[in-house]
């Protein structure tokens, strides 16, 4: 999730205050792991925090667009070289390993997707990442007026949309316990991203991607995910 903010960041400069925005969303999915990342190679969960950090100030000081794309150019390096000395070898080519990633990246999406239709953001949250039930929630509908979008969080939502799609491509029908399970998977994640680019009803969308992707994976490959039902 970190590189798709980042590349929202370098590719939005038009809009100073909205890449800012990308930039800073970037950092706060590797604050959770960053000491980890320090105490296994210090060097680099070192450099990589203060990238991270420089990155909206940068953006902020209206450097030019040339000067961002090489410091998130940097930054991709030095996430690159966190993951390799995290994460070994075996997890990165496991397809329950990139489930989840996938599932990370696509519940992320449809809270921006949420959020950019009106939900609140930290009941988005609860129900993009399975804390709340969709059947808690009655007939809520968005609070915004027809055809008003918030944009920033509207092309957050598809480019994590497109960043899961392509997670998927990793993720191995051969080692489910049945791949027709992922087939049906990546076949309702296909209708998530579509329903997101058509601006589809944030509800009739989240509720395929737990009731159908996440789900899915999660008997496909003994996964533990909070779903929503």
């Amino acid at each position: 999730m970190t590189k798709a903010y980042l590349d929202l960041a370098r590719t939005n400069l038009t809009d100073r205050e909205m890449a800012k925005m990308y930039a800073e969303k970037a950092t706060t999915f590797l604050d959770t792991w960053m000491s980890e990342i320090k105490e296994r190679n210090e060097r680099v969960g070192t450099d990589l925090s203060a990238s991270l950090s420089q990155l909206p100030v940068s953006i902020e000081e209206r450097q030019s667009a040339a000067q961002i794309r090489e410091q998130v150019h940097d930054i991709r390096d030095l996430i690159a070289e966190a993951v390799s000395v995290r994460i070994d070898r075996a997890e990165l080519a496991s397809s329950a390993t990139w489930s989840l990633v996938m599932a990370k990246v696509l519940s992320e999406s449809l809270l921006q997707y949420q959020v950019s239709q009106g939900v609140e953001e930290g009941l988005a949250y609860e129900l993009a990442y399975g804390i709340k039930k969709m059947s808690e929630m009655g007939n809520m509908t968005s609070t915004m007026e027809p055809g008003a979008m918030k944009m920033a969080q509207y092309n957050a939502a598809k480019a994590l949309a497109s960043k899961a799609f392509y997670i998927s491509t990793k993720i191995k029908k051969s080692d489910a316990t049945d791949p027709a399970l992922v087939d049906t998977a990546k076949m309702s994640l296909r209708q998530v991203k579509i329903g997101i680019e058509d601006k589809m009803p944030w509800m009739q969308v989240i509720t395929t991607m737990h009731q159908k992707v996440h789900e899915n994976l999660r008997m496909g490959f003994n996964l533990q995910m909070k779903m929503q039902m």
